[in-house]
Order: C-alpha cells, then structure tokens, then sequence
C-alpha cells in the first residue's frame, strides 16, 4: 500500500468516527490485562503480550534407584591358640558374591595370613574341608558344623560407602567344631559366632 493511500484510508476512518486523523492515530484499544498494541504499520495495531516470559519446565531431579538382592549363605568366625599364639579363621560363604576364607596366625607385627576364595559350598553335608598353603607350609581347615537352636529374625539399617542398606531376613545358628592345622601342629578354635542366613537385602545411593 502507497503512503498517499494511507494517509486516505485513515482520514476516512476519522471521518466516520467523527475525529480528526491526529486522533486516529492516536487511538487506544481496550486490550487484555497484560498486552500492549504495537504499530508493524501506522494504523494497524498489533497486540504484543507484556508480562513475564514463561519459562520451559525444568526437570525434576529423579529419585535414586534401590537395589535389592537375596543373600544365602554362612558365616563361622573363630578364635584360638596356635603354639601359643593368637590364632584367627573366618569362614565366609555368600552364593551372590562370592566366597572368602581368612585364616591368620601369629601377633600383629609377625603375622602370617591365607586368604582364599573356593567356589561352591564352604560347609557341604556339615563338613568343611579347605586347605592350602601359607608361608610355604601346608594349612587344613576341617570339622564339622550342626544346626543349634531356632531361627532368629533380623532387621539392621546402616549406611555405608555412600548407601543407606536394610537387611531383613533370618538367621539360623550353628554350632562349629573346626580344627585348624599348620605345621603339622593344630590350633585350638572356638566358634562362638557361627550361623546360616537369608537376608533381603536393599541398598540406596544416599543424595
């Protein structure tokens, strides 16, 4: 459109209006709450909302994952003397994560050690039957473990490299009669902590 048409076209609508075309251009609209009337071309209002910008949503952090798994397995830890000095076994077996046994000898500055890790049962038919070499020496583990006394329910929340951890679940207690030989000299074990178990066990990512 041509400049000398505008300038008609809004002269005509003052006209009509009864006002001059000053007034016309000039002319205010009743707008929303909010929105302001621009000009892309004199005389033809454009409405142009005002207030604050919406923001995009912003994402919501997630909630940490839990992980939860079935642990069957026993545990015996023992104590004693082996030709007078302190003696240490402890016989782990975890069917999820694997087995340990720990065996030390002797006091802190002179102690000789066998750690292993035996696949499959640790304790099979009430027996248990390990042996290796430590220092050099051959090393037996051996003996026999029964039921003893009823089931014992547990429940224990700790948190630990950087988890909250539940356990529920079961013990059930054993009583262990194992003899350690090294040396072809034998160790005097007691077996005071000794129990199967099932546990429920789920771990959290503390945030």
């Amino acid at each position: 459109m041509s400049s000398s048409t505008r300038t008609h076209t809004r002269g005509a609508l003052g006209a009509i209006l009864g006002l001059t075309a000053t007034a016309v251009t000039g002319l205010t609209l009743a707008l929303p709450t909010g929105a302001t009337a621009t000009a892309s071309e004199p005389g033809d209002p454009t409405i142009t909302p005002t207030g604050t910008p919406t923001s995009e949503p912003t994402a919501q952090p997630t909630e940490p994952t839990s992980e939860t798994t079935q642990e069957k397995g026993v545990l015996i830890e023992c104590a004693g003397t082996w030709k007078g000095q302190p003696a240490m076994v402890s016989v782990y077996e975890n069917r999820t994560y694997g087995n340990e046994l720990v065996v030390a000898v002797g006091a802190e500055d002179s102690e000789s050690f066998w750690i292993t890790h035996p696949e499959g049962r640790m304790v099979r038919r009430g027996e248990v039957q390990q042996e290796g070499r430590m220092d050099g020496k051959r090393v037996v583990l051996a003996g026999r473990v029964v039921r003893d006394g009823e089931p014992v329910e547990v429940h224990e929340e700790r948190e630990d490299a950087g988890q909250h951890i539940v356990v529920d679940g079961v013990h059930k207690p054993l009583a262990a009669d194992l003899v350690l030989t090294w040396k072809k000299r034998n160790a005097e074990l007691d077996c005071d902590n000794a129990f199967r178990y099932d546990l429920t066990v789920t771990k959290t990512p503390i945030v």
